[in-house]
């Protein structure tokens, strides 16, 4: 009790991650033994694979953490197949590359881009070695329409699901897809950063979410109509940004 704020006025959000996504998902793991859960999904994220060493990471990649978040989600993770393992509990894995979309935090990519785009200023993109970084972008939306559909379609009780936009595209390939969403052209400024730097691990982020469309999965919206969606709410609700 008396080192507990000690330790986070220390570390911060850091500690809080780990509370969070390790000592609260075993909590919820113990709930489900003791209650009979049919189903624990546990969010997992494209982070938790390192930087992107081929087009795109398949389910079951050696971890290759660059941050505390990924390593605490890897962590939860593990503790899933743990508790799988030993207690017969049934897992959904689902890990979560980066999303767009209503409602998103003011601080990513997007909305950032967005905002810019609004107040004719140029985009901050980042590349190293000459590569703009990028993500399988897709919607929010699209996050729930996979977990249901991975719910409907999990044959096994403990298996891996990657949850992403079906193309990888650089963040310039966004920012102009953006740009032309909102009628404008796009200016932007680019900035490069040294290969080995954490900043050139995390600009490049791929997971392969091919399971889902061998299992029949298919988008009821293409990206260009789930960017306009957005782009549309936020001229409707535009204390947002």
């Amino acid at each position: 009790i008396i080192c507990f704020p000690v330790t986070i006025s220390c570390f911060g959000d850091r500690i809080g991650i780990v509370y969070d996504n390790v000592l609260g998902t075993v909590n919820l793991l113990e709930y489900a033994k003791r209650k009979d859960v049919p189903r624990f999904v546990f969010y997992g994220a494209a982070e938790s694979y390192g930087r992107l060493r081929n087009t795109a990471e398949p389910i079951g990649a050696p971890y290759d953490c660059y941050s505390p978040y990924a390593a605490s989600k890897a962590s939860g993770e593990e503790f899933c197949s743990a508790y799988s393992k030993s207690f017969g509990i049934k897992v959904s894995i689902i890990h979560i590359a980066n999303t767009f979309g209503e409602r998103c935090q003011k601080t990513r990519f997007p909305i950032v881009a967005m905002k810019q785009i609004m107040n004719n200023e140029p985009v901050q993109l980042v590349a190293t070695d000459g590569h703009i970084g990028g993500r399988r972008w897709f919607h929010a939306h699209d996050v729930a329409l996979h977990t249901r559909f991975i719910l409907d379609n999990q044959t096994e009780d403990f298996e891996k699901w990657n949850s992403a936009g079906r193309e990888y595209m650089s963040n310039l390939v966004f920012a102009v897809q953006l740009a032309k969403a909102k009628g404008k052209d796009l200016e932007y400024n680019l900035s490069s950063v040294h290969p080995e730097s954490h900043t050139a691990q995390l600009i490049f982020n791929s997971i392969d979410p091919d399971k889902l469309y061998f299992c029949g999965y298919q988008y009821k919206f293409t990206f260009e109509e789930r960017l306009s969606q957005m782009v549309e709410w936020y001229k409707m609700n535009p204390s947002w940004l």
